[in-house]
Order: C-alpha cells, then sequence, then structure tokens
C-alpha cells in the first residue's frame, strides 16, 4: 500500500492524521494540512502519563526567577480577570 493509499483509508477510517508538504530543495514545510482532529482520544492513564513527565520540567522553570515573574504576570491578569466578572455582575443586578 503506498502513501496515498493509506492517507486515503486513513480518511476515510476517520482516523487523525496531518499531511506535511516539503521543499524538495530545502526541505522546509511548505505547507500543512490536519483531517479528523476532533477524532483524538486520550486515555485517562496517557494524559497522567504525559503529566508525570513534564511535571518536573515545570517545576524547574517556575524555581527560576523568569518563572517566577511570569506566574506573578499570569496571577495579575488572572485577579484583573476576575475583578472584571465581578464588576460585570454587579452592574447586571439590581
Amino acid at each position: 500500500m503506498d502513501a496515498s493509499e493509506l492517507l486515503k483509508e486513513n480518511l476515510e477510517e476517520g482516523r487523525p492524521c496531518s499531511v506535511i508538504h516539503f521543499d524538495p530543495k530545502t526541505g522546509e514545510v511548505i505547507g500543512k494540512e490536519h483531517y479528523n482532529m476532533e477524532n483524538i482520544r486520550f486515555e485517562k492513564y496517557q494524559i497522567e502519563s504525559l503529566a508525570r513527565a513534564l511535571l518536573p520540567a515545570i517545576q524547574a522553570f517556575y524555581a527560576t526567577e523568569e518563572g517566577q515573574r511570569i506566574k506573578q504576570q499570569l496571577d495579575q491578569e488572572k485577579a484583573e480577570k476576575e475583578a472584571l466578572k465581578g464588576t460585570k455582575k454587579r452592574k447586571g443586578t439590581k
């Protein structure tokens, strides 16, 4: 089975797949097509495994000065959004 037949079968079966187009001279990506991405499903163990793999890197990042700065920015943005929500609710009620 060649690649185009395999792609056709995957599309007909509803399997998620991507087609990446490369420039034959430079090898650079010149286009991407994604199909059936709404059919991607992950099992709970897969999500947990990914989380366990990423957690040390996330913790290490937030232990850095840059990570702390970004966390402060995110916390501030979250607080501002929450305050805005509260303001909108108060305006909407009598």
